[in-house]
This record gives structure tokens, C-alpha cells and sequence, in this order.
């Protein structure tokens, strides 16, 4: 692409496309499709005088060729005088486009560069640092937090977030940058791409040596993990359908047995599928009760309960954290 200024060049790789020249740096994809499209679907009128400069078309606002022959080019001029049209040379043919499109395809080569603040696809991610070091990791196809403990992580929840994440554009370029004291770390299985900002939301990216987001962008880049953690009492990887519970109340040797059937009007099941969990850190005492879910599959999973002041806490296996349950969670057992 060449303008009155200089010669941008694009070139697309296996994720996308990129300005090679005058800098590297990641393009803006949807700017180029629809500047590819725009090629691909001019129509023009012929019959121009070869006056060039007449039409605005010896030194043009702007002349695009692709795979660097000139056959495979598009030379945009002046307006036409109804300013409905442009004067162009398309495949070497001089005449009026049928349709405007001077306002569809920018001159501006800074318009052509990616506002995204990071190049990274949703799954190509493999964990997320957070500013006070705590990290979500993908272990096979499920998302935990695996420093500084093991928790279960809300699937969609994170999903969501991610999305959002990877999507964040800058809403002004070039600002003074000044070191920001929060930093994200988005984990690939080839690099790690860094995102740092300040209190005031200006950031600094692999994409953007400096630049502004909006503050709604700070603030979800500035969320803590623990509005992550999952919802739900049982882990989300255990497909299976729950097959019984078991629960033994203090150091008696009785359990107390539950098993499911279909549309059971026990009210327990119905606690099971409404309860929201929460999970925290709390110092671990000595189990005094004990629980027990049976799959479907004979998998077994047994959480020592430990009650406090603040509630039932339930120990699990698969966790590094209490989960809280409310305090009539199994008071629907008995």
C-alpha cells in the first residue's frame, strides 16, 4: 500500500496477517479483509482521457497491489464531481467506481495496525498469571488455579473472561507510558506475552509499546481470582451422574446412606444442584464429620467436613481450599 507519505507493506503468516515494513508489528485483520474484499468486488465505469492528473490518478491518494504486481493493483484518485464515486485505475483501467469507496478504505497506514492489545487465540492459551502471582492453568481440558493452590476454576466463567481478555483493544495510541505497577501473564505453549498497566489504565503490550485502555478494560484485566472459582460442589470433570451419598456424622460408626434414582423427591438433590459453593483459604482443623459421593462408575469422591463459627467447610480431595457450604446443606440428609 502507498500513499503520499510512504509504502506500507502486509504480508499474512499462519495466524494472521502482518505489516512487514515500515515496522513489524501485528496488523489490524478485519481493516485488511475488507480492504481485500473492496478489490475483489470494484466495478468502474470506463472511458477516462489518459489525463492522469486531471482525476487526481498521476499521484493518488493511495495504490494498493497485491502479491507485488502491478496487474494486481487499484489506484484510487480524486472524487467525482457528485462525490458518489472515485476516480480509479483497476487492472489497468482508468475510470469512475460505480460506488464510493475512498471512505471504506483508509489512507492512514496507522489505521492498518492491530488496536488489540495482545496476538493470541483462545486455544493456543495454556495459563494466566494474575498481579499478586496467583496462576489458572489448563490441566487436560479443564481450568485450575494451580498457584498458590489447587482450586476448582467456573468453566464458563473463565472462559468468559479469557474472551474478553484477548479481545481488549486500545482506546487511544501513544500516550506518555509510565511503568505501570500491574502486570498480567498470558502463557502459550511457545511464549509468554506480557501485559502491563497503571491506576490510570494506560498499557503497555507486545502489540503497543504505549497506549490507553478504557477504564472498564483496567478494571476487568484487574479482577481477583477468587471471582473464578468455581460455583458448583462437585468438580465440573466429574461427568458421570451421582449414584449415592454417604454421610457419617462425628466418630459414629453409622452412615447415614442416600441413594439416587430418577426424579428422587428427595430434598438433598435438589440442595445439590442449587447450592452455591464458596471456596477460601481457612486454617484446616481436625475432620469431625464425613462425606462421600458415589458415581455413576464407582468413582468415589470423600470430603472431610469440619464445622466453625462461619459454617460447614468440606475438605476436598481434588482442592487445596475449604469450600463452604450453607449450614443446611446436610441437614436436607437427615
Amino acid at each position: 500500500m502507498e500513499n503520499r507519505d510512504g509504502i506500507l507493506k502486509l504480508e499474512k503468516k499462519e495466524d494472521g496477517w502482518y505489516i512487514t515494513s515500515p515496522y513489524e508489528k501485528f496488523a489490524n485483520q478485519r481493516r485488511i479483509e475488507q480492504v481485500l474484499t473492496i478489490i475483489e468486488q470494484v466495478d468502474c465505469t470506463q472511458g477516462l482521457s489518459q489525463e492522469k492528473e486531471k482525476y487526481g490518478l498521476s499521484q493518488p491518494r493511495l495504490r494498493i497491489r497485491t502479491d507485488g504486481s502491478k496487474k494486481n493493483q487499484l489506484i484510487l484518485g480524486d472524487d467525482t464531481p457528485t462525490n458518489t464515486g472515485d476516480y480509479i485505475i483497476c487492472q489497468g483501467t482508468a475510470g469512475r467506481s460505480k460506488t464510493k469507496i475512498s471512505d471504506r478504505i483508509s489512507s492512514t497506514f496507522t489505521d492498518y495496525h492491530s488496536k488489540n492489545i495482545v496476538n493470541i487465540s483462545i486455544p493456543d492459551v495454556d495459563s494466566i498469571t494474575f498481579p499478586n502471582g496467583e496462576t489458572i492453568s489448563k490441566i487436560g481440558a479443564y481450568w485450575y488455579q494451580v498457584l498458590p493452590s489447587k482450586v476448582e476454576i467456573d468453566q464458563d466463567a473463565f472462559n468468559e473472561w479469557l474472551t474478553t481478555t484477548l479481545n481488549i483493544q486500545i482506546s487511544k495510541k501513544n500516550p506518555s507510558y509510565r511503568d505501570g505497577n500491574k502486570e498480567i501473564k498470558i502463557g502459550t505453549s511457545n511464549e509468554e506475552q506480557t501485559i502491563s498497566w497503571s491506576s490510570i489504565g494506560l498499557v503497555r503490550s507486545p502489540l503497543h509499546n504505549s497506549a490507553a485502555i478504557t477504564g472498564r478494560d483496567r478494571e476487568h484485566l484487574e479482577i481477583a481470582p477468587n471471582w473464578l472459582y468455581a460455583k458448583s460442589f462437585v468438580p465440573s470433570k466429574m461427568g458421570n451422574p451421582i449414584q449415592k451419598i454417604e454421610y457419617r456424622i462425628g466418630n459414629s460408626k453409622d452412615w447415614i446412606t442416600l441413594n439416587y434414582t430418577e426424579g428422587s423427591p428427595h430434598p438433598f438433590w435438589k440442595k445439590m444442584n442449587d447450592v452455591i459453593a464458596v471456596r477460601k483459604y481457612h486454617p484446616i482443623t481436625a475432620a469431625q464429620d464425613r462425606f462421600i459421593i458415589t458415581f455413576a462408575d464407582d468413582t468415589t469422591l470423600q470430603y472431610d467436613l469440619i464445622t466453625t463459627t462461619e459454617g460447614i467447610f468440606c475438605l476436598s480431595p481434588l482442592e487445596d481450599v475449604l469450600i463452604r457450604v450453607p449450614s443446611d446443606f446436610f441437614a436436607a440428609l437427615l
